[in-house]
């Protein structure tokens, strides 16, 4: 393996995307879940309605 030298201004930028990015992907995994969770709503009143129709 070949070390490679970085400045420390080069390092704390990297350091400080990688912290965003870790923070904007448990975002999106958050907005992820809530969407799941609103389709699998809307599924189930979809089901609820196509079964009142039926019934009626």
């Amino acid at each position: 393996m070949e070390l490679v030298t970085i400045d420390y201004a080069e390092f704390k930028r990297l350091v400080a995307q990688e912290v965003w990015l870790k923070a904007r992907i448990a975002e999106l995994e958050d907005d992820i879940e809530y969407l799941d969770d609103k389709a699998r709503r809307l599924e189930n009143e979809l089901f609820d309605a196509e079964n009142q129709l039926v019934e009626d």
